[in-house]
């Protein structure tokens, strides 16, 4: 059984005091792979590792990470956010503004916030430019590449307010024959259709191209995956499910952070029952110590992981690090242990 952990870099760094004391937990509670947040957010505003493209620059963190992994036989895998906002060497003043999410008018975007649209081969463009950032900046010492919002990120707003930038409406005249498209458009089953074909196409032609780099590299793929498959992930454009049966990942990491156990336990059958023993992934559930769904304690990590190994997963991955005390760890470490 594989375990693994979510982390944001710079503020596990700011808890523990150094890279090295996080991988020493890492090891010291049974923690497999480390899934390593490296981009700006929030309150830093430069990169965590050996950046060439982040305008805002970089502390190098990741090296010392990755070197402390090896020491320490702990994976790290940073995350690759391909549609990631942060501002790049390479942006010309003004352009990438048209090439964010854009619902229709009086759409509220909630927490969304700016996100890059998936439907510019621009911004598709930029997410292979971060990965192999990535790697000319990590090189041997790097084994792996972790895949977050590798989707269409309007967070399960598209049905609502479909996006009206100019690369969207111009696959919507293209497949529908509609411009603009609005969300009684999609109350059509073939108009809802076309929608969710086009956005899979593209998201897909993307994972097949940093599958093809991280493959030439030497390096395994994986990926956060949304709970609910049928009413986001597919919407957004992610097709976990044929991707893992098709081999195009190596480790399929579900966010089924759910609070609630019935829920919970709902999702992860769900999820296994799609993969049908079929998967060339491994299959993690990913439970939440604290996230926005909400924050469990350390019994409830404890009967979802259960609950989610007796449902026949390879293992679990937990979000996130600095959340974690050393009760909750103690719980993933016994249920790795089978305890």
């Amino acid at each position: 059984m594989k375990l693994a952990i979510w982390g944001h870099l710079p503020t596990d760094v700011a808890k523990e005091g150094s890279p090295e004391k996080i991988m020493q937990r890492c090891k010291r509670w049974g923690i497999d792979v480390y899934f390593a947040h490296v981009y700006p957010e929030h309150d830093v505003k430069h990169a965590s590792y050996d950046s060439k493209l982040f305008a805002g620059g970089c502390t190098d963190l990741l090296g010392p990470l990755l070197a402390a992994g090896q020491r320490e036989g702990v994976e790290v895998e940073p995350w690759l956010l391909p549609f990631d906002a942060a501002p790049l060497t390479t942006d010309r003043p003004g352009e990438s503004e048209r090439m964010f999410y854009t619902p229709l008018p009086g759409v509220s975007t909630g927490r969304l916030g700016r996100r890059r649209c998936a439907s510019w081969g621009e911004n598709r463009t930029r997410g292979l430019a971060l990965l192999r950032d990535l790697i000319e900046g990590c090189g041997s010492r790097l084994t792996g590449i972790h895949m977050d919002a590798i989707r269409y990120v309007d967070t399960g707003r598209s049905l609502e307010g479909p996006c009206q930038c100019d690369a969207c409406r111009s696959q919507y005249r293209r497949h529908v024959g509609r411009d603009p498209l609005t969300a009684e458009d999609l109350k059509s089953p073939g108009v809802l259709a076309k929608f969710l074909e086009f956005r899979a196409r593209n998201i897909r032609s993307l994972v097949e191209e940093i599958r093809d780099i991280t493959n030439r590299a030497g390096l395994k793929l994986s990926m956060a995956a949304r709970a609910h498959y049928h009413d986001c992930a597919l919407v957004e454009g992610q097709d976990w499910v044929e991707w893992a049966r098709e081999g195009l990942i190596d480790c399929l990491c579900t966010m089924n952070y759910s609070t609630d156990r019935d829920e919970h336990h709902a999702l992860v059958r769900g999820h296994v029952a799609l993969l049908e023993g079929k998967a060339h992934a491994a299959h993690l559930d990913g439970l939440g110590k604290k996230s926005s769904a909400g924050e469990n304690t350390a019994q409830a990590l404890r009967e979802h992981g259960a609950d989610a190994l007796a449902a026949g997963v390879d293992g679990l991955a937990v979000f996130h690090y600095a959340a974690m005390e050393d009760a909750d760890f103690e719980v993933m470490k016994d249920l790795k242990e089978g305890g």
